[in-house]
């Protein structure tokens, strides 16, 4: 197995022992909202390993270990109270997940070239900055919406939801810059879909 494929595995397994003490935490403090929220994320950091299998694929380093981080970024902020303890937690949650959701997008892209649907590196690099802007304003109003039907306080103003669009805009600057270095590597001859390696 290679190394990068094997280390992926591993950050895997670590962030599974991790949302399974973050659910017992949860039930400790009577979240159980949040204990179901990490029991999801148990099965959803398993997709892409399942995706590989069926598809004999393997997936872009990165795309694996990326998505567990900003998971367990959002959890624990909530889980452990680090959103209210120390408000700056929030916007490295926000950096964490622009990163994730890109290389979500970005592996989006590989799969449509890898079926036959060309297209351009700068229009896949434009496509993920914007998809991913998406989301991350979709993420923000939804707070809004959940502060407003629980009194919460998720989102805490316009400044707050400045500063998360700006991480999420940081954090997907900087996988663009990951995702141009991986169409960099791309052999001469070859398309954006080889970058799914068959396993």
């Amino acid at each position: 197995m290679h190394k990068h494929r094997r280390l992926e595995f591993l950050v895997i397994a670590f962030f599974e022992l991790v949302f399974l003490l973050l659910a017992v935490q949860a039930v400790l403090i009577n979240d159980i909202g949040r204990f179901w929220n990490t029991a999801i994320a148990m099965v959803l950091i398993l997709v892409p390993v399942l995706v590989e299998k069926a598809m004999k694929v393997q997936l872009p380093f990165g795309l694996k270990s990326l998505v567990p981080l900003a998971i367990f970024f959002h959890l624990a902020g909530g889980i452990m109270d680090w959103y209210w303890t120390y408000p700056p937690y929030g916007y490295l949650a926000h950096v964490v997940s622009g990163m994730a959701v890109g290389m979500v997008v970005f592996t989006f892209f590989v799969f449509l070239d890898y079926y036959g649907m060309r297209t351009t590196r700068f229009r896949v690099l434009l496509g993920t900055l914007v998809i991913t802007m998406c989301f991350g304003a979709i993420w923000d109003m939804g707070e809004i919406i959940i502060d407003v039907m629980f009194t919460t306080s998720y989102s805490n103003g316009v400044w707050d939801t400045g500063g998360d669009v700006t991480s999420d805009f940081i954090g997907v600057l900087i996988l663009l810059w990951i995702a141009n270095r991986y169409m960099e590597s791309i052999p001469e001859g070859e398309a954006l879909g080889s970058l799914l390696r068959r396993s």
